[in-house]
C-alpha cells in the first residue's frame, strides 16, 4: 500500500498532446515570395535583348543623311526546370491517425503542407545557390554564381558573351576575395553604378543575417529600421517574417539562403520567376488534381492580388499506387530570369561580424 501520487498512476492516465505539430526547421523563403512571378510560354524562357552604344546625330542644315544606326539584338534562353518533391502515405497511417486530436488527424492536409514547404525552400536555395547544369534534374542558375551567373559581370548568361555584349554584364563589388567592412558609402557608390549603367534604381535588398544586423547600426540618415514596407503596392509586416533595414531608402530583407559576405539589390522590374502554364489538356484528363501556391506575398498567396500580380504554385498529381498506399507530387516548371543583369547590385567578400 501506498500514497497515489503522479508517479503511481502515469502509465494509465490518457496522453493528451497539443493540437499545433510544432515543426522545429526554417523553411523560408523570402527571396521567393519576394520575386514577381510571371507566366511564360514555349520550349525555354527568351527575351530579345537590344544593346547599342550610338547616341544619335546632330544635323546640319539641309543635310544629306549618309550616316544610319541600329542598336544590335541578341536572344537570351535558359532551359526550364523541374522543381518540388513527393509525399507517400499508407492506408494504415492515415486509418490510424483520423481520430487524433493533432493537426495529424487530417493526414493527407498535414503532408500537403508540409510538403508545399519543401516546394518553397527548394526553390529558394536554387534561385541563391543552383548551379545551372543538368546534372539529375535542370537546376536553375542561381544569383550567387559568381562565374556566368545571372548578376555576374563577365562569362556568358543565357547565351550572351558579355566580353562581346558588355552592356549585359551585371554590376559586382567585390574584393578579391578579402572580407572588408560594410558602409553607407560602399553601398552608395553600388547605386551610382548601377544608375550609371541602366538609369535605373534598385527597389528592394535581399543579404545575410549576419549583415543586416550590421546594416541596422550603421548611422546616419540614409538607414533606419523599418515596421511595415511596401513592395509593389503591398504592405508587407515585421510579423510576416518581412524584417527589413532601410537603406537610402530602399529596404533590405535578410534570407538564410544568401551566401556568406552577399549584399544584394534588385530593380523590381528588372528579375522575375518565369513559370510554365499547365496545359489545359491534361487539367481535362485529370492527371492535374489541383494547383496550389507554394510562395509570394501574402496576398499573391491568397490569390487576391491585384492584376498581373500571382504566386508562384505547384501542381498536385496523383501517382500510381500499387497497394496499401497513396502517393502524390507537387512539381513546379519554371526559371529564373533576369532580363536586365545591369540593373542590379551585388557586394560580396563583406567582413563577417560576430558581435
Amino acid at each position: 500500500m501506498g500514497d497515489t501520487n503522479l508517479s503511481a498512476i502515469t502509465g494509465a492516465l490518457e496522453q493528451r498532446i497539443r493540437r499545433e505539430v510544432v515543426k522545429q526547421y526554417n523553411r523560408s523563403a523570402l527571396t521567393t515570395n519576394l520575386l514577381r512571378k510571371i507566366d511564360g510560354r514555349g520550349k525555354n524562357l527568351a527575351w530579345d535583348v537590344s544593346l547599342g552604344t550610338a547616341g544619335g546625330q546632330i544635323f546640319d542644315d539641309g543635310q544629306m543623311i549618309t550616316t544610319f544606326n541600329s542598336d544590335q539584338k541578341r536572344q537570351a534562353t535558359l532551359p526550364w526546370a523541374e522543381l518540388g518533391d513527393a509525399f507517400k502515405i499508407t492506408g494504415r497511417a492515415e486509418d490510424g491517425a483520423q481520430f487524433s486530436q493533432t493537426e495529424l488527424a487530417n493526414q493527407w492536409l498535414f503532408e500537403l503542407g508540409e510538403c508545399v514547404t519543401r516546394c518553397a525552400d527548394i526553390w529558394n536555395t536554387q534561385i541563391w545557390n543552383g548551379d545551372g547544369t543538368a546534372i539529375g534534374g535542370q537546376r536553375l542558375l542561381g544569383l550567387a554564381m559568381s562565374s556566368n551567373g545571372p548578376l555576374s559581370a563577365t562569362g556568358t548568361y543565357a547565351n550572351i558573351n558579355r566580353a562581346v555584349d558588355t552592356q549585359f554584364a551585371g554590376i559586382v563589388m567585390a574584393n578579391g576575395g578579402v572580407p572588408r567592412a560594410i558602409s553607407l558609402d560602399l553601398i552608395l557608390y553600388g547605386f551610382e553604378q548601377v544608375f550609371n549603367a541602366s538609369g535605373r534604381q534598385p527597389t528592394w535588398g535581399m543579404t545575410t543575417a549576419n549583415i543586416h544586423r550590421m546594416l541596422g547600426t550603421l548611422t546616419g540618415s540614409q538607414r533606419r529600421e523599418n515596421r511595415d514596407v511596401y513592395i509593389r503596392g503591398q504592405k508587407l509586416h515585421v510579423s510576416m517574417g518581412y524584417d527589413s533595414v532601410e537603406v537610402n531608402g530602399v529596404p533590405v530583407f535578410k534570407d538564410k539562403d544568401v551566401p556568406t559576405g552577399v549584399l544584394t539589390f534588385f530593380n523590381d522590374e528588372s528579375i522575375c520567376i518565369e513559370v510554365l502554364p499547365v496545359a489545359p489538356s491534361r487539367v481535362q484528363r485529370g492527371k492535374i488534381m489541383a494547383r496550389v501556391p507554394i510562395a509570394g506575398l501574402p496576398q499573391e498567396q491568397d490569390m487576391q492580388g491585384a492584376p498581373g500580380m500571382k504566386p508562384l504554385t505547384a501542381n498536385i498529381i496523383q501517382l500510381p499506387s500499387p497497394g496499401n498506399f497513396d502517393s502524390w507530387m507537387l512539381n513546379t516548371t519554371g526559371g529564373l530570369e533576369v532580363v536586365r543583369p545591369n540593373a542590379h547590385l551585388m557586394i560580396r567578400d563583406i567582413q563577417f561580424k560576430s558581435s
